[in-house]
């Protein structure tokens, strides 16, 4: 098992500068999301961009774990409407409305960075409040330290301020361990479930922290979400539902989780009707 990343302080440096990179990345693929805007197309031009910064883009070509599904093919997941999770970018165009979550992750000079966002395309009635919702529950879940707690209670947390906000949190982990390697320990569990290792969260640890839900109308809260894996072996589906992903990276410290990158107001939650910069 890998240690914890970030013991040492003098790294935290190199992760915020990776961390920075993928949350600028991030950013400008959510501003430039118009109707139109081919997703597999977008990924191609978020790798051009990391390449550029002399970063790896990681995600493209990570393995699966099995034989039958082929390594992720793209250098970012990004996720339309009810395609959620490790959403395969397609070639489908986006339209107005469309609920666009765009998650990728870097290395840069040795380590790495994991973040997401999420936006709507163009200014649609009904469908912008799912992701000032999202934003405000992780602020809200990231305000109590985590440094001290169990990975088990800080999974609580997270759902029970979802479920407060309106959100119903799907069933994937909350967040791991990042340094050297992209997925370290610890892991946070999903809520309800037993964590791997549920030693208490020392302060130095780097974690993304992510929060994927749908709103709390669109299922009834206690008949569990239901996904369907796509052909391309990655992709889940929400069945019956439009998600949304938001994640972060922190470093825990004795009386706060500090963010390691900046964080899009909220305000800048509708991406604009225009084209610019991937047509």
């Amino acid at each position: 098992m890998a240690a914890d990343p970030a013991r040492d302080a003098t790294h935290l440096e190199p992760i915020e500068a990776a961390a920075t990179l993928a949350r600028e990345t991030v950013d400008w693929a959510l501003s430039v999301v118009a109707p139109g805007v081919v997703p597999a197309e977008l990924a191609e031009h978020i790798a051009e961009r990391l390449t550029r910064a002399r970063a790896v883009p990681v995600l493209r070509g990570y393995a699966s774990g099995t034989d039958r599904v082929p390594p992720f093919p793209a250098a970012a997941c990004i996720g339309v409407n009810e395609r959620v999770v490790n959403a395969v970018p397609t070639n489908t165009p986006l339209q107005a409305g469309d609920v666009v979550s765009v998650d990728l992750a870097l290395s840069l000079d040795g380590w790495h960075a994991d973040v997401a966002d999420s936006t709507v395309v163009g200014a649609t009635p009904g469908r912008d409040q799912l992701i000032p919702k999202l934003r405000s529950a992780m602020d809200a879940w990231l305000a109590r330290p985590f440094a001290g707690s169990r990975p088990s209670e800080v999974a609580s947390n997270a759902e029970e301020i979802a479920r407060r906000s309106g959100l119903r949190l799907l069933p994937e982990h909350l967040g791991h361990g990042i340094g050297r390697s992209l997925h370290q320990a610890p892991r946070l569990p999903i809520p309800g479930r037993p964590a791997t290792n549920d030693e208490p969260l020392r302060v130095g640890t780097v974690l993304a922290v992510e929060l994927a839900a749908i709103e709390l109308s669109s299922a009834i809260y206690t008949i569990p979400v239901r996904f369907k894996t796509l052909s391309d072996g990655w992709t889940r589906a929400v069945r019956g539902g439009v998600g949304a992903t938001v994640e972060r990276m922190i470093v825990l410290e004795s009386d706060q989780n500090r963010f390691l990158s900046a964080v899009r107001p909220q305000s800048e939650t509708v991406a604009r009707d225009g084209t610019d910069g991937v047509a």
